[in-house]
């Protein structure tokens, strides 16, 4: 069963904004987050997403992504799979790197790090699943080991995730100091003085910043506001410069003149968990799950929940980014709740079924199964819902195989999501389910060559909602605000918006001239 540490998002208000400055001086970037980092500063206990803007102003990644997907050097100045086998990978390290407590990064505390992180059991912990070593083979070379092929580990080290965000042996080897602190080799560091956890978090410059050219800003605060509607209040008044906008005020940004970036960035939807029906048996029926899926009136549910259509319905796990993807998946199930019906029927369950259905109010996925249950009642299906308030419940429910059904999401590259969906020792199979044709389909996933890996997921993504584990309601669109700031870009590839510096220069933020 996999272990899960609590996932980013909570309320705040917002105080003491400045905005930058582009005439000179000492910039301030003001970044908006919507909750504090409940886990932590600890890049191995993050939670991941656009809570990473926490990390990745303190700390560097191993491989750096630019906004086309390329992955350029960073801590590491190269990499390379040692044979054909793709189970061996090295790292080449850049030397003369300092952390930010002046200590010197080597090839033995980067080893550290990754054992670290793969044993840090956060959301995260699972994109090294498949490591069973990390070591330094000299000064500046580290090999990892993995138990199976992994090909998008060199992208699962860049800043995308929190895996390559490389932290000081001193942090690691000081349980809970790295909680309320950094010790990373990125361009800023924590100012706990000017910092006030769950409201504003401050970074400084690293005076041991290996590339100090390369740093624009100054100082960077990143502010806890929750609430969309103030953070467009607080880009237009210039208290802000940037911010994870909400698809249901980008129309209303716009209006008010802040440049507005969106791409689809996440699936949201059902996770039937229970699929061997133990605690709730009409989910170990496929028809049924396949019924769940015909009775989701997806359509309207992503046309009430984002009037302004910053969302895209769909029946498929997969994403536009990722290699394969197929847009005739998105209308596999589509709404029929007449043959919802038939196939409860099939199943021996005329009268209808019901079962729970978990979500956690501050991930604001409720709303969705609100809705969903309201489509589902039109084919004789009773979802309940337990609405959990607090992160850890929601996580230990997820995590323990307490709850048969939840509402959650996922995206990122085309292996690790087919991993993160399918295996035995991740979070989104708790009940460890097996299944040979998955199996299968995985494997050929694995071994996939280049130019091979798209048809292969493909094939994975059909098979998954032919079998019901998933019931996907809509992808909504990942929207970046921002005002004043050049560089700011939200591709498909990279769906994110907390990179401050790339160490090429090119992509890195800002002050619009």
């Amino acid at each position: 069963m996999p272990a899960l540490a609590a996932l980013v998002l909570a309320v705040a208000s917002l105080t003491g904004c400045g905005g930058a400055s582009a005439g000179g001086g000492d910039p301030t970037l003001d970044v908006q987050f919507a909750g504090p980092p409940i886990t932590g500063l600890d890049p191995a206990k993050s939670g991941g997403g656009g809570s990473l803007i926490y990390n990745t102003p303190a700390y560097d990644p191993l491989i750096f992504m630019q906004p086309d997907g390329t992955l350029v050097p960073d801590l590491a100045e190269s990499w390379r799979w040692v044979d054909d086998t793709y189970t061996e990978f090295e790292l080449t390290l850049r030397r003369g790197v300092k952390f930010s407590d002046g200590t010197e990064m080597t090839a033995e505390g980067v080893a550290q790090w990754l054992r670290y992180f793969k044993d840090g059991k956060s959301t995260q912990s699972s994109n090294l699943a498949t490591m069973t070593d990390a070591r330094a083979v000299d000064a500046t070379t580290v090999r990892m080991t993995l138990s199976e092929p992994d090909p998008d580990l060199p992208a699962l080290l860049s800043q995308q995730y929190a895996t390559g965000l490389v932290a000081a042996p001193a942090g690691m080897n000081t349980p809970g100091s790295l909680d309320a602190a950094t010790n990373g080799t990125g361009p800023y560091m924590l100012d706990p003085a000017d910092t006030v956890a769950g409201d504003h978090y401050t970074y400084v410059p690293n005076p041991h910043y290996w590339n100090p050219n390369g740093r624009v800003y100054d100082k960077v605060v990143v502010h806890v506001i929750s609430d969309p509607n103030t953070v467009v209040s607080a880009l237009s008044s210039g208290q802000l410069d940037i911010a994870l906008g909400s698809p249901s005020t980008a129309k209303a940004a716009e209006g008010a003149g802040i440049d507005v970036q969106s791409v689809p960035g996440r699936v949201v939807g059902l996770y039937l968990l229970d699929r061997a029906g133990t605690l709730a048996p009409p989910l170990g029926d496929e028809k049924v799950r396949q019924a769940i899926n015909y009775a989701i009136d997806r359509e309207s549910i992503s046309a009430a929940l984002n009037p302004d259509g910053f969302a895209d319905p769909t029946s498929q796990m997969g994403v536009p980014q990722q290699e394969g993807f197929d847009p005739a998946l998105d209308a596999v199930y589509p709404y029929d709740p007449a043959k919802a019906r038939q196939l409860l029927a099939e199943a021996g369950y005329g009268g209808g079924v019901s079962f729970e259905v978990t979500c956690a109010s501050v991930l604001n996925l409720c709303p969705y199964a609100q809705a969903i249950a309201t489509s589902l009642a039109s084919a004789g299906i009773t979802m309940t819902i337990n609405e959990e308030s607090e992160v850890s419940a929601f996580n230990q429910k997820f995590a323990s195989g307490a709850a048969p059904a939840v509402m959650f999401q996922s995206s990122g590259p085309a292996f690790r999501t087919a991993r993160g969906l399918t295996r035995t020792d991740v979070l989104a199979n708790p009940f460890d389910t097996e299944d040979a044709e998955v199996e299968a389909a995985f494997r050929q996933l694995a071994a996939a060559g280049d130019g091979e890996a798209g048809p292969a997921w493909q094939a994975l993504v059909r098979l998954l909602a032919e079998k019901g584990w998933f019931a996907p309601v809509e992808r909504p669109h990942t929207v970046v605000f921002s005002t004043g700031i050049d560089n700011v870009t939200v591709t498909d590839e990279f769906p994110a918006y907390y990179s401050v510096i790339d160490p090429t220069g090119t992509s890195t933020w800002r002050p619009a001239p």
